[in-house]
């Protein structure tokens, strides 16, 4: 590199590794950053060769551009490169403009909903958690308060921004869990990629404070997943799951997905339960796969959301008959002109387990072009890190050479932020 980086530079650089979770020292890890920058905000990816320029890890000639700091920047929590460089290093705007008021020390819901932007600073995670509560007041006090779709999204980003810098308090989560109307919030959003730790206590006391079979259901449901997914015994995993014989119509199709998704990998690993053990075992399974918007009448919410929630199941077992179903309706599905398939919040996870049920059905060109139409962006916030974990798992068995290599490095990070080794392990064990 040109010269002797700057204090900025130095502090920049550490930032970015630190988000990223490994030093960046050679070209594959600057491909790595700039995939994740891709996926973080499409708007301010970087090129491998400005990656490596930064970090000098090949000749810069000039200075690294305004526009790439301030990528970089917004990476590392900052709302801009100005404001990241003020609070390091107490530098006002160089323009001499008061810079943008998004995070002012009261901030309000209003602010919020016209916001995405989020950082670590003190007085922002102190103003983030004064918002929860500040909405949990109103779930609580006001009969006919309402929330968008959108809005839920927006207020429950900001939950798992807390979560991920472990700032989330617990006295929040607790709260919520005991405001009926409030669990929605939990129910909608589910702390999927945080099952080793605070995710599975929020879970265990959502659980404990439960009224009614479907929130039993719900709780003991992914409390089993994350078991699972941390490399925990199967037998025990699945222990507390209450046995299902047949489909509850009063009941969402999630949680009873899930029940029987368990049973089928405990099926297929030799564990015996009271629900695999059923004659008509598989046959509820396929007539949940075949028959779903019949089963269920439009209070369940979304169409396909039985399917999408099983998916993974069909997958870890490993099931062809059922994979075959899978790949089946789906493909009816898409053809169909009276059903909507596509859905914001679902459409990624959907194609990635789809793009897994072509594989392991022998179509591998097939899951090879669904693969490379998918935009993890797109990724719902809530289980981000652990869909990812089934795309690289799956592209690290679709691509050879360095895209392989990239994939596992990446597959190899996820397994670290979430400890889902058991998972993993799974994944790879599949042929």
């Amino acid at each position: 590199m040109k010269g002797t980086p700057t204090p900025e530079t130095i502090r920049l650089r550490s930032d970015v590794e630190n988000k990223l979770g490994f030093e960046v020292t050679c070209t594959r890890d600057c491909i790595i950053l700039s995939q994740e920058l891709k996926r973080f905000d499409q708007r301010f990816s970087l090129s491998v060769s400005t990656l490596r320029r930064f970090f000098g890890i090949i000749k810069q000639n000039s200075p690294t551009s305004y526009t790439s700091l301030n990528a970089l920047a917004r990476y590392t929590g900052a709302p801009s490169y100005d404001k990241w460089n003020d609070l390091h290093f107490q530098k006002i705007n160089k323009k001499g403009k008061k810079t943008s008021e998004i995070f002012k020390d009261e901030i309000t819901f209003k602010d919020f909903v016209l916001s995405s932007d989020f950082n670590t600073r003190p007085e922002t995670i102190t103003s983030s958690i004064q918002i929860i509560n500040e909405i949990l007041n109103l779930v609580e006090k006001k009969e006919t308060f309402q929330l968008s779709a959108q809005k839920l999204r927006e207020i429950n980003k900001l939950t798992y921004n807390l979560i991920k810098i472990d700032a989330y308090p617990n006295e929040a989560w607790k709260r919520l869990n005991r405001i009926p109307r409030a669990r929605i919030f939990t129910e909608a959003f589910p702390p999927i990629d945080f099952l080793d730790g605070i995710g599975e206590m929020y879970m265990q006391d959502y659980l404990e404070t439960s009224s009614t079979e479907e929130e039993r259901m719900f709780a003991t449901a992914l409390i089993a997943a994350g078991s699972i997914y941390t490399g925990s015994n199967l037998k025990s995993a699945v222990k507390n799951l209450k046995p299902i014989e047949k489909y509850d119509t009063t009941i969402h199709p999630s949680p009873q997905a899930r029940v029987l998704g368990l049973n089928l990998l405990a099926l297929k690993n030799g564990v015996k339960t009271e629900t695999n053990q059923k004659k008509d075992f598989r046959r509820l399974i396929l007539e949940g796969i075949n028959d779903e918007t019949e089963i269920w009448p439009k209070w369940s919410g979304l169409a396909n959301i039985f399917k999408l929630k099983l998916a993974e199941w069909l997958i870890l077992s490993n099931d062809v008959e059922l994979l075959q179903a899978f790949y089946s309706s789906i493909k009816t599905l898409k053809s169909s002109q009276a059903i909507t398939y596509k859905h914001d919040q679902f459409d990624v996870s959907f194609e990635i387990f789809n793009a897994w049920a072509l594989f392991l059905i022998d179509k591998k060109k097939e899951a090879m072009d669904t693969i490379e139409s998918i935009d993890l962006e797109k990724l719902s916030i809530h289980e981000e890190r652990t869909i990812s974990i089934y795309y690289y798992a799956l592209t690290s068995k679709l691509y050879t050479g360095d895209k392989r290599m990239e994939s596992i490095k990446y597959l190899d990070l996820l397994t670290e932020q979430t400890k889902y080794h058991g998972l993993r392990t799974m994944l790879n064990l599949i042929n």
